[in-house]
C-alpha cells in the first residue's frame, strides 16, 4: 500500500515553484516554535485550555488536527524531529543518551543553503541529567547543524544546570528562590505543587525563552534567510505559571479527567491485565484533578501570549510576509487522563499534538483551514527542507507543503509511533510497544507484534472500549499488524 497519497507529478511541480521561489535573493525564513508537552486538545473545544495566539496562527494558515508523535517522550521525539527517522532507526529511544556525531539532521542542508540556523531555548537532544553548564555542550550542538547555539533546559534540569536563564536570574538574586520552590515541588509530589511561580512577573523560565527569540528577531541574524528554532519549556511540568496566568483559570470550572475503565469480558490476556496495568497509577481527588488542569492550562496560556508577541514581532520588524512558521509538539500530557500524568503511554493525550503551518503569502494556499490528514513529526524534516528550497534527503517523512497549499487534502495511510518503557509489567516482553493507526482504527503491540488494544477512534475517541477478542476485531488487526511490519521495514528514501 502507497504511503504517500497525493500525485507525485503534482508533488514534484508544488516542489519546484518553491525550489524556484527559495532560489531567489529573498529565500523564506523558516521559524519553528515547539511548546513541551502541549496537549492536541488545546486546540479544541471543551478542554478548558484558552489559546487565542495560536488559534491566530491557525486560522492564517493550516491546522493539522491528526498529527503524531513518534515516541511520547522528549528525546526521542525530539530525534525523529531533527533527523526525519523513527527511534528503531535513529536509536533513541529514552531521554538518556545522545544522537550520534555523524547524525544528519534538516539544518545542515539549510545551513549548507546559506540558512542561519539559531537554537533558541529547549532542545533536549541529549541527557541534560549530567550536565552542569549548557555552554560546555555548544560544540556537540553546533555538530547538529546549529550555527547560533543559546540553550535552555527544561523546568527541572534548570535547578542544577547553568545556562543563560540561571546567568540572568542569578545576577537578580533569583536563582536560588527558584531553586527552593521546585525543591517545595518536588516534595510535595505533582497532585499537590500547583501554586504559582514565585518568581516576578516576566522573569519566569518561558518569558527568558520568549525575550531570546525576540532578541533574535531583533538582530541582524534575522535580516538574512534564517531558519530559527524557539523551543519553550512549557507547559511541561512543574506547572508554575505567573500568578497573573494562573488566577485566569478557575479548577473548578475544568473538565474532569477521563475514568479509569475495565476491560471487558472478550478481552483476552495478557492485553486485560496490561490496560488495567496501565491505568490507575494515580488517584487524584476532583479538586486535585481541577487543580493540575487549570495549572496546566494556565502554563499553556502563558506560552500562547509568547507565541503573540513573537508573531506580532515577525510582524513590527517586517519579517511576516517572509517567513514560514511551523508551530509542532514533542508529545502530550495524560493530565489525570485513565489515572495517569505524564507521557511514555500510547494513549491519544500523550500521543497526539497540535501542528500548524502557516505559509509566507507568496506561496499562496488555503488560509484558515483545518485538516484530519495522518501526519508524523518525522514529517517535519522534508517538510523544510522543501520550504528552504532543498534538494529531497532520505528520511521517513513526508513533506506537509501539498498539504498547506492545497495541492491535497491527503497524506499517509498511517502512522506509527513506539515507546520503551514496562511501566513494570511482566519485564522486557511488553516493554517496547508499538502504535499504528490508520484513518478509523488504532493498534498497540509488543515489538513482537503481540495485540493489546485496538480502538475503532470514530466511535471510540477516547478508548474506552479495547475491541481484541471480538469477531470485528480479526480484520483491522490483520491490516494493521500488517502496516505496521511494512512501516517497521521501511527505509528512507
Amino acid at each position: 500500500m502507497r504511503d504517500l497519497l497525493y500525485d507525485s507529478a503534482m508533488a514534484s511541480e508544488v516542489g519546484r515553484s518553491i525550489g524556484s521561489q527559495a532560489a531567489r535573493s529573498q529565500r523564506p525564513n523558516l521559524l519553528i516554535l515547539m511548546p513541551d508537552q502541549l496537549r492536541a486538545d488545546c486546540l479544541e473545544e471543551g478542554s478548558g485550555a484558552r489559546m487565542p495566539h495560536l488559534e491566530r496562527l491557525a486560522g492564517e494558515g493550516l491546522h493539522l488536527r491528526q498529527a503524531y508523535t513518534t515516541n511520547p517522550l522528549c528525546m526521542p521525539a525530539r530525534a525523529s524531529f531533527l533527523t526525519g527517522r523513527y527511534c528503531h532507526q535513529h536509536g533513541m529511544w529514552r531521554n538518556e543518551g545522545r544522537l550520534a556525531r555523524w547524525t544528519r539532521t534538516y539544518l545542515h542542508r539549510l545551513a549548507r543553503a546559506g540558512y542561519h540556523t539559531a537554537q533558541l531555548g529547549k532542545a533536549h537532544v541529549y541527557d541534560h541529567v549530567p550536565c552542569r553548564d549548557l555552554r560546555l555542550q555548544e560544540r556537540r550542538m553546533r555538530a547538529l547543524g546549529f550555527t547560533q547555539v543559546e540553550e535552555v533546559t527544561g523546568p527541572i534540569a534548570t535547578t542544577h544546570t547553568a545556562s543563560v536563564v540561571t546567568d540572568h536570574w542569578e545576577e537578580r538574586g533569583l536563582l536560588e528562590l527558584f531553586r527552593e520552590d521546585y525543591a517545595r515541588r518536588r516534595e510535595a509530589g505533582p497532585l499537590d505543587s500547583t501554586w504559582p511561580s514565585p518568581l516576578p512577573e516576566g522573569e519566569g523560565l518561558d518569558d527568558r525563552i520568549g525575550q531570546l527569540a525576540l532578541d533574535f528577531l531583533a538582530s541582524p541574524d534575522a535580516r538574512r534567510p534564517f531558519a530559527a528554532f524557539v523551543g519553550f519549556a512549557g507547559p511541561h511540568w512543574p506547572w508554575d505559571a505567573p500568578r497573573t496566568w494562573a488566577e485566569r483559570f478557575d479548577p473548578s470550572t475544568q473538565p474532569g479527567p477521563l475514568p479509569v475503565t475495565e476491560p471487558e469480558a472478550h478481552v483476552p490476556e495478557p492485553a486485560a491485565s496490561f490496560q488495567r496495568h496501565l491505568q490507575g497509577r494515580v488517584e487524584p481527588t476532583a479538586e486535585q484533578a481541577g487543580r493540575i488542569r487549570a495549572a496546566y492550562h494556565a502554563k499553556a496560556a502563558h506560552v500562547d501570549a509568547w507565541i503573540g508577541r513573537i508573531l506580532d514581532a515577525l510582524e513590527e520588524h517586517g519579517l511576516a510576509d517572509d517567513t514560514a512558521v511551523l508551530f509542532w509538539s514533542d508529545h502530550g500530557e495524560m493530565l489525570c487522563d485513565k489515572g495517569r500524568l505524564g507521557k511514555a503511554v500510547l494513549y491519544e493525550q500523550a500521543v497526539r499534538v497540535p501542528v500548524v503551518l502557516r505559509l509566507p503569502p507568496a506561496m499562496g494556499g488555503p488560509r484558515g483551514t483545518g485538516s484530519d490528514a495522518l501526519v508524523s513529526i518525522v514529517d517535519a524534516f522534508p517538510t523544510l527542507l522543501e520550504l528552504g528550497g532543498c534538494e529531497p534527503v532520505a528520511s521517513m517523512g513526508r513533506s506537509l507543503v501539498p498539504l498547506a497549499v492545497g495541492a491535497t487534502d491527503r497524506h499517509r495511510d498511517a502512522v506509527l509511533a513506539e515507546v520503551d518503557g514496562g511501566d513494570g509489567f511482566e519485564g522486557a516482553r511488553i516493554r517496547r510497544r508499538t502504535l499504528v493507526r490508520d484513518r478509523t482504527h488504532k493498534l498497540v503491540t509488543t515489538h513482537r507484534g503481540e495485540p493489546l488494544s485496538l480502538h475503532d477512534l470514530e466511535v471510540d475517541p477516547h478508548e474506552e472500549h479495547n475491541l481484541l477478542g471480538t469477531p470485528a476485531a480479526v480484520p483491522h488487526v490483520e491490516r494493521l499488524e500488517a502496516e505496521r511490519v511494512r512501516m517497521r521495514k521501511e527505509r528512507p528514501r
